[in-house]
């Protein structure tokens, strides 16, 4: 190379100079694509030199790239090493004498630098040397040059220490690519002296360099070498584990970078067949014993290693000990930042225990690792739960029932112990959620037995108490008599939502044999029901004694549900089943005396079994058919706030879909209305509108008429009121006085305030009032009308989100029926409800929400009715539907919807050509003479829309 004549940049390529920069603040992509194209610019430039002869771009690189290792930049040290190296792979004609030289000359210390200026010096050095090692140059050149370069990385280790691992490992690199001949004349003697020291102050450098020069080299480094420098003719057995745990805390000095010892420590324990588990009992009390950071970081490091590598459940107890899992838990829900390193890797933890839970088909290994947490005592915090969250979805079914009957027994411990602490580290609420997990778990699914056992525990424990011990009656071998309210409320919400979870969860092949499985596995339920109501050993008792009437719907329900399960499981059986098994429940659970839907239910069920009923649509107007009567009660069932209650009407709506009437869908669709400004809405009242189903010979359209009467009413009254009196004229109408409204103004008239029958002192009082006194009156009653305004529109708000919360509820029952065959008249009747509220949503932002899920539903009713609906039986009804959306097309502007509007035109006009024969009305026509009859009329309304749309603005 020049030695005499630097090179200036400016006569480089500005293409390769580029380069320089890419490498120095890049990202690990853009510096390997920068590396490669340098190489294939030098190669050109190179081509134009002998062989021998380095070319002026390549001779500059090439220092540049030495230089550039000591650089602070961004990215220099990486990508220039990453270049250098690629280079002296690819470039013979620099070889090692000359590459050593430059780093001698360029990476030496001159006397005038800073202390920082040396580190960066040093570390230029190291990352040198290791390049030219991972090159693989090295041996290709004279073997003395091994000798300096294992010089050179040791006289850097003892310069900088936290240089010394990144030394070592390169001279760990030599070694392993050292034949034995030139590994015993040329890097022996470098590195015999460090590993002549034996286990006194033993680094955990030196130990990584012995451990690999055993390997390699076995026949310098061997048994008799170890027998007498180290006192021991196997470094890794039990006797030795402490001492190997002496230096893995030497190697704690880099801290937080984690040494590379750990892992080939932890692999020589598995290739030496030692006990895991006995090796991390012996350094935990080391690690975790004086809470210092950087042994914490090395303990759960260590974990992190050893945990995958577990064979059996006896290890895993070992290694999760109590004081693993004490301190895993205080750090990985203590109030470390999120980039603490030790947060970090406790958090990591907990994910490796999750994975290993997963991947493992071991029921024992699976148990140890469930029972070492949560027999742990602690407080957990949200990392911590969510892993033993995670973890319990992870188990087999081996597992889970041993988990299962586990937690079961504690939580029957836990009330009956006398210590408010919870046993272990998990609350009964904790525990309650992880039952209610075990119901629906994957690995379960088909056990319907195991359900039955969690669920008869659940509603025991939620309704009953146990006076005594009982092996004849299931669950009661402990007695339970006394137990707060709050966890048996937490019982009862873990029943439900259990219970809801099941009836969601798909355990069997199809949904449909799940839902069948489901309706055994409740009917059973039931049963234990009626065993624990005809218990005459005063074993249990009900917390709440059962009255006399809910004892009389229990066995009217008991008596239904009996007589339905020994019937052939057709739908509609099916959908009364269910319905039945919810009332049950709710017997327990609903604390009113009113049973007006169980009353309907039973006609309803009575109505529909009948052998030689007459088909729905003869059934006399003045008594509303069954289907309708059920209709209601369904919806009624949507609007509470119970997710059991929705799921079953869900259910039940799917097995009743062949039975719906247009009488019966109106009821649907009424709800989807869009409601018109000033228009009431009576929809809140379903819940207490069960009455109005207590006679199903009553006519409906009377209270229909009555309450249209009653809503033009209460408009023309709202329309009549002015905007600054709304709360004095409600109260008018109401003819109530607001106490609350009475209190607030006297409060703030104070003194002021008149008194009933004071009205005669209201004048003289008046009279003694200063003009500031009356100012502050007045900005009082002020605030006071304010705040009642803003609580009128806060009440009113609230009425709009739970009508618009009910809407979607319902909307879920209409996805259920458009996902069966609907027939055409029915596509109808929905296709304008959803429309108008997809068109709604647009407009008004708060109901995108309502919106969004109508057009889901719109889709899919529109995709199937394309393939399953038959035709429409009254053709001019279609017909006027088609103009109807032609008309609403054109208040659209929006290119979604007016998309979901043409798709709409093409259903409609798709099933009046689906007509059939049998659908004509008199005088009877021929297929093709109705088709060609509603053809011409479709083209007429079409052309009429257009000549109006062409011709006129």
């Amino acid at each position: 190379m020049t030695e005499n004549n630097e090179i200036k940049a400016l006569k480089i390529d500005k293409q390769i100079l580029d380069k320089f920069w890419t490498l120095s603040e890049s990202s690990s992509a853009e510096i390997i694509k920068a590396t490669d194209q340098l190489v294939v610019l030098l190669k050109i430039k190179q081509k134009r030199n002998t062989e021998n002869e380095l070319s002026q771009e390549l001779e500059y690189s090439v220092k540049r790239l030495v230089k550039g290792l000591a650089s602070s930049r961004e990215t220099a040290r990486q990508g220039f090493s990453v270049a250098l190296c690629q280079i002296l792979r690819k470039f013979d004609v620099v070889t090692v004498e000359e590459f050593l030289n430059l780093i001698s000359k360029h990476l030496k210390l001159p006397k005038k630098e800073s202390k920082a200026e040396k580190g960066s010096s040093f570390l230029g050095e190291s990352l040198a040397y290791l390049t030219l090692i991972q090159s693989g140059r090295l041996l290709q050149g004279d073997r003395q040059f091994i000798k300096k370069v294992i010089r050179g990385l040791l006289w850097v280790s003892e310069k900088r220490v936290y240089l010394r691992q990144i030394c070592y490992n390169g001279i760990r690199l030599v070694v392993q690519q050292l034949s034995s001949e030139d590994f015993e004349q040329y890097a022996w003697p470098e590195i015999e002296g460090e590993l002549k020291k034996g286990w006194e102050g033993c680094s955990a450098d030196v130990f990584s360099l012995l451990i690999t020069c055993r390997k390699q080299h076995s026949d310098l480094v061997n048994k008799d070498f170890l027998k007498e420098h180290w006192k021991t003719k196997k470094l890794f057995k039990d006797d030795h584990f402490t001492k190997i745990w002496n230096i893995l805390m030497e190697g704690t000095s880099c801290d937080p970078v984690i040494h590379h010892v750990n892992k080939v420590v932890v692999q020589e324990l598995v290739n030496n067949k030692c006990s895991l588990g006995k090796f991390w009992q012996a350094g935990q009390g080391v690690v975790f014993g004086k809470s210092q950071v950087k042994l914490l970081n090395l303990g759960f490091h260590m974990l992190l290693e050893l945990l995958p590598l577990v064979k059996t459940a006896d290890e895993m107890k070992q290694l999760l000990s109590r004081e693993t899992v004490k301190m895993w838990v205080k750090n990985v829900d203590g109030k470390l930042r999120d980039l603490n390193p030790l947060l970090t890797v406790t958090k990591t933890l907990g994910t490796e225990i999750v994975n290993i839970m997963k991947s493992c088909n071991n029921s024992d290994m699976q148990i140890a690792i469930m029972k070492s947490i949560v027999q742990t005592q602690g407080f957990p915090g949200n990392q911590t739960t969510k892993t033993l969250d995670h973890l319990v979805t992870q188990l087999s079914a081996e597992a889970a029932k041993d988990y299962g009957n586990y937690l079961m027994q504690t939580l029957i411990q836990q009330i009956r112990s006398v210590d408010p602490r919870p046993i272990g580290m998990m609350t009964s609420l904790h525990m309650l959620i992880h039952l209610r997990t075990l119901v629906s778990l994957s690995s379960t699914a088909a056990d319907h037995q195991w359900q039955l056992e969690l669920l008869e525990f659940l509603m025991l424990h939620s309704y009953w108490k146990v006076i005594k011990e009982s092996k004849a009656i299931k669950h009661c071998n402990h007695k339970c008599d006394e137990m707060e309210d709050k966890i048996r409320k937490q019982f009862q919400d873990s029943l439900h939502k259990s219970l809801t979870q099941l009836l969601i969860y798909k355990t069997e092949n199809s949904k449909t044999l799940s839902v069948h499985a489901y309706k055994d596995t409740i009917y059973l339920l039931a049963t234990y029901v009626q065993t624990l109501l005809d218990d005459k050993t005063n074993t249990v008792a009900l917390v709440k004694p059962m009255r006399h009437q809910a004892r009389a719907d229990w066995d009217t329900v008991f008596k239904h549900l009996k007589e339905i399960h020994s019937k052939e499981d057709t739908p509609v059986n099916h959908a009364f089943e269910l319905l039945f098994l919810f009332n049950a429940i709710q017997i327990f659970t609903d604390g009113s005396s009113d049973n007006s839907g169980l009353e309907d239910l039973i006609v309803c069920y009575k109505k529909a079994s009948e052998t030689k009923r007459k088909s729905v649509g003869k059934t006399p107007k003045k008594e509303p058919a069954w289907i309708e009567v059920l209709t209601e009660l369904l919806l009624s069932m949507m609007s509470q706030g119970s997710t059991f209650a929705r799921m079953v009407a869900n259910n039940v709506c799917a097995c009743m879909a062949k039975h719906i009437t247009p009488e019966a869908m109106s009821l649907i669709t009424e709800v989807l209305k869009v409601q018109k400004p000033g228009e009431d809405n009576s929809l809140f009242d379903l819940q207490d509108d069960e009455d109005d189903m207590e006679d199903m010979e009553s006519d409906d359209e009377g209270e229909s008429d009555e309450e249209g009467e009653e809503d033009e009413k209460e408009a023309e009254e709202m329309e009549e009121s002015d905007a600054d009196d709304d709360i004095d004229s409600s109260e008018s109408e109401e003819d109530e006085v607001d106490e609350e409204f009475r209190t607030a103004i006297k409060s703030a008239l104070g003194p002021a305030a008149v008194e009933e029958g004071d009205e005669d002192d209201d004048e003289e009082e008046d009279e003694d009032m200063s003009d500031s006194e009356m100012f502050k009156l007045d900005a009082a009653l002020a605030m006071v009308f304010k705040n009642s305004k803003r609580n009128k529109d806060k009440e009113k708000k609230e009425t709009q989100r739970q009508l618009g919360s009910f809407k979607l509820r319902v909307l879920d029952l209409v996805e259920t029926l458009v996902r069966t065959p609907l027939s055409g008249d029915l596509v109808l009747d929905l296709l304008f409800p959803l429309l108008e509220l997809m068109i709604h949503g647009e407009k008004e932002k708060e109901n995108r929400e309502l919106s969004n899920k109508a057009c889901g539903v719109f889709k899919q009713l529109y995709k199937r009715a394309k393939v399953n609906s038959s035709a429409i039986a009254d053709t001019e009804r279609s017909l006027e539907s088609l103009k109807s959306v032609i008309e609403m097309s054109k208040n659209v502007i929006d290119r979604s919807l007016l998309l979901s509007i043409s798709d709409a035109y093409f259903l409609i006009t798709k099933l009046l050509i689906n007509v059939e024969p049998s659908d004509i009305a008199k005088p009877k026509k021929t297929k093709s003479e109705e088709h060609e009859r509603l053809h011409k009329e479709v083209i007429r309304i079409l052309a009429e829309e257009l000549e109006i749309c062409l011709t006129k603005k």
